[in-house]
Formats: C-alpha cells, structure tokens, sequence
C-alpha cells in the first residue's frame, strides 16, 4: 500500500511500513512486523513533534525534523554551494513522482526540489512483502563538481545497546572534538587519535573505551569513522538492544561508501534544541567523505583519500549509492553477531555463539 499528503508520503508491504517526511527527505516512519511482534528500534527526536521548534527560525529543517535516516549531500558543512548543513538533500522538499509495483513488492520515486552542483537528485524507496528491509536509493544525473556523501540512520538504544560490525581496519577520530566550547557540550574520545582495536579505542582522559558497546558513557556527544576492510563484500553493522529483544541492521556497498561513521549522541549538547535531552542515540551514517570537515575539506587531498578511502563522488554523469534499514528479533546466546552475509534470496546473520537466522533479501540491490 501507499498513500501520501503534503507533508509524508507512506509505502507498506507484508510485514513493513515506512513513511519519509517529504519535507526534508528523512524517514520518518520504519516498522518492521514479525509475527505477533512489532519492531521499530530506529529514532526519531524528541522534538521533531515540539509546534516551538517547529515554529523557530533558528534551526535548519534537517535539525527541526530530525528522523531516522536521511542522505547528506554534501555530509557535514555546506561550505562550496550554499545550503544548510548536510545539503538540500535533508534540508528541502522532496516530490513524489511514481510508483512502480511488481511482484511482492514496490518501489517509490522522488526528486529533490532543489538540484545539487547542477545536478538532478532523485530517491528511490523499496519494499517487499516479508523482507524486513527498506531499500533505498539515490541516483544524481549531470551536474559537475565533487561531493561527499552519507547516509544518516539513527538507532535508539535508550537501554543500552551491543554493536557489530563488519571487518574494518582502524577507527579515527578527526582534528577536534564536535564541540569544543565546554558550555555547549562535551566529548569522551580523545581527539586527533586512532586504533586498530575496536574495543579499546583512547578517551581524553587518558583511559580507554569499547566503541562497540553502548553506552560509552554519559552526558558526551562523540564521532569516529571506522575503515572498511577494502575486500568486503558488503558492509554492515548489528545494533543489538538486548532489553527490547531486536536488532536494527545497516547495510552498505563498501565500494559506494567505504566509511562507517559512529555518532554517539548521549546528552553531549546543551544548547537548544538538544538541551541535554537526545540521549541512548547512536548514529550510524555510511559515507564517503572527510569525516565531517564539510563540503571544501572532503575535495581537497587528504590521508584519507591518499590511502585508498574516496571522500568524495564526481558528478557529471550517472552516479547511484544505495543503503538498507533492516530490523529483526534478537537470538542465540549473545549479544555479538560474527558475520552477515547473502545468498539463496536470504540474509544470513551468525550469532557468536554459532547460531544463525536468514531473513528474505533481494541479495542483488547491493551489487
């Protein structure tokens, strides 16, 4: 099923219901339903509701309807065309244009109202009858120029939460901290700094955390990028929360987007509209670019780019970057997951205890 109004447009299969607030281009809505169970592990701020914020003139649309997932185009500062933070692709209206059915499932279109470096934008969402899944992509047409690009899912992991991840050869932190006025906000993560080790990456005060357990602590907003391992055959990422008993997953092309970039929002900024109240938030943003130093810093030659991670697209001609939003029940006897992979029509994720569970997936989109 899809229906649509001014302001959301809503597309349903067996077992998935999604909605993107075509006011901004975020996914607004994501509901996963698996026998008696209904799942929604994604997040959504608590003030994207609140008629004051709304109202204000203070914040850019992304921040006002802050939601689940969204692409930024360019990620970070728009600092070479002008446009909010994290482009017009977050920040203006996005117009439905078709609705293509076929089989189980079906596929929705929209163009950005406003082009990016020239070019044209257009969003493509996907649903299939059982596949607990969302396929979305992206498509720019001509245009000139280069740009740095991200997805930005949000997990809520108000009880805490475990994450897995696919192999990855080091995490980074950039130059400075997100907020570097004390009054404003605060950090954990020692910055500049890095590690080969996942679960035990340097803090600023000299000790050390597990970036794939969360909580890493309280009242700090943090961001570190994790390197894919370049033979990957996709990239992915498990948010486990054992006290609602599922699992968001994120899943990426490693070619398309060969960064993983952990946002952990847990009370670190107390301006407004944050006021220290976006907490248990875990920001899983697939990307190429150079961490998030904007638009100019991402085209310009760096240590990134110069050991093989592209920071940015060129445009000009075709260029498609796809992402998937999944969710499902947690199982086995831990909370690690070892391994995600595809075949037969299924997504097969191993439990660290050995168990496994397929889950319906078009094993070709990420191709």
């Amino acid at each position: 099923m899809a229906a649509q109004n001014r302001e959301k447009f809503s597309l349903s299969a067996k077992g998935i219901d999604v909605s993107l607030d075509l006011s901004v281009g975020h996914i607004e809505k994501f509901v996963v339903s698996m026998g008696d169970r209904t799942i929604a592990p994604f997040h959504r701020a608590p003030w994207a509701d609140d008629a004051s914020v709304q109202r204000s003139d203070g914040f850019p649309p992304h921040l006002k309807r802050l939601s689940i997932d969204f692409l930024c185009a360019p990620f970070g500062g728009s600092d070479v065309e002008p446009a909010p933070d994290h482009g017009w692709s977050a920040n203006a209206e996005w117009i439905p244009f078709g609705l293509e059915e076929f089989g189980d499932g079906k596929t929705a279109s929209f163009e950005l109202c406003r082009k990016i470096l020239g070019a044209r934008v257009v969003k493509k969402l996907t649903v299939r009858d059982g596949h607990p899944f969302l396929y979305q992509s992206h498509h720019f047409s001509g245009g000139s120029g280069t740009l740095p690009i991200a997805y930005h899912a949000m997990v809520d992991l108000p009880r805490g939460g475990a994450i897995s991840v696919s192999p990855k050869t080091l995490a980074r932190t950039a130059d400075g901290p997100l907020e570097s006025e004390p009054l404003k906000g605060s950090s954990l993560l020692s910055y500049p700094a890095a590690s080969e080790r996942l679960d035990r990456f340097p803090t600023g005060n000299g000790a050390h955390v597990d970036l794939l357990a969360y909580p890493l602590g309280e009242d700090h907003v943090d961001l570190v990028m994790l390197l894919e391992r370049q033979d990957n055959e996709i990239g992915w990422t498990v948010a486990a929360r054992p006290s609602e008993g599922d699992m968001a997953i994120v899943l990426k092309s490693p070619k398309e987007l060969p960064t993983t970039i952990f946002w952990y929002s847990n009370g670190g900024r107390r301006y407004q509209p944050w006021n220290g109240r976006h907490r248990g938030v875990l920001g899983i943003e697939e990307a190429r670019t150079y961490f998030s130093a904007g638009h100019a810093a991402s085209q310009m030659p760096n240590d990134l780019s110069s050991a093989g991670y592209p920071t940015t697209f060129s445009l000009g001609g075709e260029v498609r970057i796809r992402s998937v939003l999944g969710a499902c029940p947690v199982f086995g006897h831990s909370t690690k997951y070892r391994s995600v992979d595809r075949s037969g029509g299924h997504l097969r994720v191993v439990n660290d205890d050995g168990s496994s569970m397929e889950l319906p997936f078009d094993c070709a989109f990420l191709d």
